[in-house]
This record gives C-alpha cells, structure tokens and sequence, in this order.
C-alpha cells in the first residue's frame, strides 16, 4: 500500500468532487482504518506526525459523513468532523497509489 499524502488535485473539492479525481487518476481512497495505519507507522518509524494542520477524508462512511484521519499531539485522530460539502485547501482525499500522470 502506498499513501499519497495530501494530494493538492483533491484540495478545494467537495467529496463528490474528490471520489471523481480519485476515479479519474484510478487511484482509489483509502479506509479509515488503512489511512490511520499509515499516519501510525509514519510517526513510529520517522517520529514525523503528518496533518498536523490538514484533514483527509477517507472511503469509510458513518451516518452519511466520510470518515477523515488527522493528527494531534495526542496521536492520530479518527472522526466525522468535516462536512462532505466542505472545499478547502486543507481537506484532501486519503488516495492510495502512484497518479498515471507519473507514468507508473
């Protein structure tokens, strides 16, 4: 699994808009559970705590709200705090994989 950490193509997007930038660039949006593993093992083996001040949204849905991953100083965080509708330079989408227009 490769996380694609804060893609910029999927800032300033609603969800509907960023599922759509995932599917075109056929990357798909990682699970809440796949997103915070990656967050976790980052700041074990680094000590790096990654979206200390950005928000993914992921693929895991509770009562109607994609289910977004940041960090804290308390660790990883798990909630539904952002609204789909939001479209902000700091909400991304948590894709996974290589972007084709890299080539791979």
């Amino acid at each position: 699994m490769i996380g694609y950490e804060h893609p910029l193509w999927t800032t300033r997007k609603d969800w509907a808009d960023q599922q759509k930038a995932a599917a075109d660039r056929k990357m798909p949006i990682a699970t809440v559970s796949q997103d915070a593993l990656m967050l976790n093992t980052v700041l074990a083996a680094t000590g790096k705590r990654l979206r200390e001040t950005t928000y993914s949204r992921t693929s895991t849905i509770y009562s109607g709200r994609p289910l977004g991953v940041d960090s804290a100083v308390s660790g990883v965080c798990v909630d539904r705090g952002r609204s789909p509708e939001d479209a902000g330079g700091s909400v991304a989408a948590s894709v996974q994989g290589v972007p084709l227009e890299l080539g791979f």
